[in-house]
């Protein structure tokens, strides 16, 4: 769990370095801030979509440790984020 949690962190950290990469928000043209918004959103939504597949496929596994873990603390920054 500390893990996913250091993982999303990093990727929050990432996304706000990227936004700001050419100047403050108010300094970019619309356009180009929305972009990298939407950038960042679609990386949310792509790593929890990823998540939750392992989590589905790992369920079914008999043989291997379950793959629980609580969802709102390893994404909760990067809902905060979003």
């Amino acid at each position: 769990n500390g893990l996913l949690f250091k993982i999303t962190s990093q990727i929050v950290q990432r996304c706000k370095a990227y936004i700001v990469e050419r100047g403050n928000i108010w300094e970019q043209s619309c356009s180009d801030l929305m972009t990298k918004l939407k950038e960042c959103l679609h990386l949310n939504k792509h790593c929890q979509s990823q998540y939750r597949s392992t989590k589905h496929e790992r369920t079914g596994a008999t043989r291997e440790l379950p793959f629980v873990f609580d969802e709102s603390q390893i994404f909760g920054k990067f809902e905060l984020f979003s």
